[in-house]
């Protein structure tokens, strides 16, 4: 996939904001919904966003990292790495399944709303990165990923798994509060 730097990093903010308007709601329900499980195995929505907290701060280093890094001249087009953009395609499917590390697993931990507020604060500094990013060549500056060692992503492609994945899992947590209220009607 080709798409012009300055058009995928405005796509990415414009998600990164919804991100942000979905928590924000998330706010208004009481601890008691946030908690609420449908099943015993499966996380709460406050659950939900403590792990993308966890996600979250990793990636937030990795990205900091690489922008500082400014090895290379912007570039107005990105083309996607193949790795990266599988799995972000991948993330995008119902099929999308990664084993969580222990360390990014919030399940069973007590909770409060301050998850939600820190959520929010991650997602305003995810934004202000993406502005740094302008500089950046996306193709040539290379991250981390949490989930192996051996992989890396280009720049753009650590940005668009990184908001992809906080959007899909916001709207889970919202699915899951939508149950909660479904079940007391």
């Amino acid at each position: 996939m080709r798409i012009h730097a300055d058009k995928l990093i405005l796509e990415l903010i414009e998600l990164t904001y919804q991100n942000i308007e979905n928590v924000k709601l998330m706010l208004q329900n009481t601890m008691e919904e946030l908690n609420w499980r449908i099943e015993s195995n499966r996380w709460t929505a406050l659950e939900g966003i403590a792990h993308l907290n966890l996600f979250n701060n990793f990636y937030l280093h990795e990205l900091k990292y690489g922008i500082n890094k400014r090895l290379k001249p912007a570039n107005p087009i990105f083309e996607t790495g193949m790795i990266g953009n599988y799995y972000v395609n991948l993330l995008q499917s119902t099929k999308f399944k990664i084993e969580i590390p222990k360390t990014m697993n919030p399940k069973g931990n007590i909770l409060s709303k301050k998850i939600l507020e820190e959520f929010i604060m991650d997602q305003y500094e995810i934004i202000w990165l993406l502005e740094d990013a302008n500089r950046v060549n996306l193709n040539k500056t290379k991250t981390a990923v949490s989930f192996s060692r051996c992989i890396k992503f280009k720049l753009g492609d650590t940005f668009r798994f990184l908001v992809y994945y906080n959007e899909k899992y916001t709207r889970r947590a919202l699915r899951i509060l939508d149950s909660k209220k479904c079940e007391a009607a």
